[in-house]
């Protein structure tokens, strides 16, 4: 990679960092509006650049406060909540590339914090690159690989999934563009000879291996669907609304788990249990799907956990069709 494409690189992880963050703002609408591949859909949010931001804090506040939680630490760990161990873990990372980001603000696993080290790894490669100091350049990279082998691939294919299966507009095509970002840089760190690396994986029961146990209840079945490192993806409050819509059938408010489970238990007494699990089982699809379309920076122990869950859910509405 020459010094014009990682320049480039540089500063549109530094405007993705900001922008999942912080959301459409004055600071960054000049100049994501200038992008072609934006313009369309920033201009969809509205008339007058006023109104573009203000519509685009709108988005901004219900995908990623309310539907789509941006942390690692919500994809890849059994407790899905930032400020747990892989919080830690990415904090230690930071340190050891000599980054540093405001602890004050979100939690170091946000998407925004994690983009940003990427941009601050792609500006020291620039000064390296640019005092000809090459071995520091091979080393710069090696970090960079295996940073994003570990930090960032092994979960950002399914926050993308998330927020496009909710957004085809702004923020859906800035995250598609930034995805394609991610995969871009990894393949060219793969042609240059850094092999890719994975993540250890942690295992957990299928969705069947716990249907298969007397005691478990909706309440288990909605908990399980609910961490998307067993299940394989970010099921979203949207996406509950979404199936409570389709079907009729009162959610409860609160927390997610209390709206999925109370969900499952109405479906239960209007007899709707394997309609409602025939239409998570399309939402899953979707997902496999989206990651089997990502080819070669996927990792393939997202596929096998929708699938097992797929089949789980086959289960239940066959054996609720056998029931009926």
């Amino acid at each position: 990679m020459n010094t014009e494409i990682v320049l480039a690189q540089g500063r549109a992880y530094s405007l993705f960092g900001y922008l999942f963050r912080k959301g459409l703002d004055e600071r960054v609408y000049n100049t994501l509006s200038q992008w072609p591949e934006l313009r369309a859909s920033i201009e969809g949010l509205g008339e007058s650049a006023e109104e573009r931001i203000e519509a685009g804090k709108e988005k901004y506040y219900q995908l990623f406060e309310r539907d789509v939680f941006p942390f690692a630490s919500v994809f890849l760990s059994f407790d899905p909540r930032p400020g747990g161990p892989l919080t830690s873990e990415v904090l230690d990372r930071f340190q050891r590339i000599g980054y540093s980001h405001d602890l004050t603000a979100e939690s170091a696993d946000h998407i925004g914090w994690i983009l940003s080290a990427l941009a601050f790894l792609s500006g020291a490669e620039i000064d390296a690159l640019r005092d000809e100091k090459l071995e520091v350049v091979g080393q710069l990279r090696e970090l960079q690989a295996n940073y994003l082998d570990q930090v960032v691939l092994p979960w950002v294919g399914s926050f993308a999934e998330a927020i496009l299966n909710l957004d085809e507009g702004f923020f859906g095509t800035a995250t598609q563009m930034m995805l394609e970002l991610v995969s871009y840089h990894r393949q060219a760190l793969q042609e240059a000879g850094y092999q890719r690396t994975y993540r250890e994986a942690q295992t957990s029961d299928s969705l069947t291996k716990l249907l298969e146990e007397e005691k478990t209840d909706l309440r288990e079945i909605s908990k399980y669907l609910l961490v998307p490192y067993k299940c394989g993806l970010l099921l979203a409050r949207s996406d509950i609304s979404q199936l409570s819509r389709k079907y009729r059938l009162p959610r409860g408010f609160g927390a997610r788990s209390l709206e999925l489970e109370s969900l499952f238990h109405t479906a239960a007494d209007h007899q709707l249990i394997r309609q409602l699990c025939e239409a998570l089982v399309a939402r899953f699809e979707k997902a496999l799907h989206f990651h089997q379309a990502l080819g070669v920076n996927q990792d393939s122990t997202i596929q096998d956990k929708l699938q097992k869950t797929i089949l789980g859910l086959k289960n239940m509405a066959s054996a609720q069709s056998e029931e009926s």
